[in-house]
């Protein structure tokens, strides 16, 4: 499970074992007509922004198309709510913009 970062800290460690229970154990489901039935046996979570890393990077197969690997080994730099990153670079600030 994804969940948004201010989720991660210890302060909200019982909702995330709320979830886990909520989430672990058998699940049934229609749709369209056809009846679905799924056993979760384990629940782990990570946050939103390294889930979504993963889904640009692997297919519904869990194959890595060509050249989105790099994702995963290259420096990244992007945008994010005012501020803008440069990349990773140790203990840098973001500037804020």
């Amino acid at each position: 499970v994804g969940l948004p970062l201010q989720t991660m800290g210890e302060e909200m460690k019982e909702a995330r074992i709320g979830l886990r229970k909520w989430l672990a154990g058998p699940h049934e489901w229609k749709a369209d007509g056809t009846d679905y039935r799924v056993t979760v046996e384990r629940v782990r979570w990570t946050s939103q922004p390294v889930g979504a890393l993963f889904d640009f990077v692997l297919t519904d197969d869990l194959q890595i198309p060509n050249g989105r690997g790099n994702a995963l080994t290259e420096e990244v730099g992007g945008g994010l709510g005012g501020f803008q990153y440069g990349g990773v670079d140790g203990d840098r600030k973001p500037d804020r913009h």
